[in-house]
């Protein structure tokens, strides 16, 4: 690294513009440095910047990229300001995509950029809302899959998560992050427990078995 930020290699710094983000990889998708084993949004953050400022080949995918490295930082607002540059300059009124010819994987990737504001799964969490832009004041979504053979369903009002629904597909432990401290829980609508959370909760499921996670603050 430099002052820049991160480098393509030794002695090799980053200096053409590429729509790619092939030199911070280490942080998406592979997750090897990451919030919760290193204090690395500075050096993320004058990353982007450095590459964005060659703007020649600064592409559709370009913006994908951005937004994920905001999300996995839990940089809310800007993961989604990123999304917004690729829909409103890049991608056109049909959901296409061209660049020399059309493509599809850009919007696809555009979509995982909404999906990981709502849900992040790596590091072995569980990891709900985990970057919500401040105007998302409301937000759910339903069955989406997670690492670990988890389906995840959850409710987001004023501002917090409202309840998290966790359905597990195998005999297996769970690893739940989020902005709740207390919470009532129950397994397949039984045995309703009040536990506190403190922003990490783990449990065992059994596979088949649905633990409903409902923020006392809605009770």
């Amino acid at each position: 690294m430099d002052e820049t930020g991160y480098m393509i290699g030794k002695d090799l710094p980053y200096r053409k513009s590429h729509r790619h983000f092939s030199h911070l990889m280490m942080h998406i998708p592979l997750y090897l440095v990451n919030r919760d084993n290193s204090d690395s949004w500075d050096l993320v953050r004058r990353s982007i910047e450095h590459w964005f400022s060659y703007k020649g080949d600064i592409l559709g995918f370009s913006y994908v990229g951005a937004s994920l490295l905001c999300s996995a930082y839990q940089k809310g607002d800007l993961a989604l300001a990123h999304i917004r540059s690729l829909l409103n300059n890049h991608v056109t009124i049909n959901s296409m995509y061209a660049e020399a010819g059309p493509v599809i994987e850009t919007p696809l990737a555009g979509m995982e950029c909404i999906q990981q504001l709502l849900l992040q799964s790596w590091g072995g969490k569980v990891r709900v809302f985990p970057a919500m832009p401040e105007e998302w004041q409301d937000a759910s979504f339903e069955n989406l899959a997670a690492q670990g053979g988890f389906v995840v369903s959850a409710s987001y009002k004023n501002g917090r998560t409202e309840w998290i629904q966790i359905k597990s597909l195998t005999d297996t432990e769970c690893t739940v992050e989020c902005d709740m401290t207390k919470a009532e829980v129950s397994f397949d609508g039984k045995n309703y427990t009040e536990v506190d959370i403190q922003k990490l909760y783990h449990l065992k499921i059994n596979a088949g078995e649905t633990v409903f996670v409902r923020n006392t603050l809605y009770l």
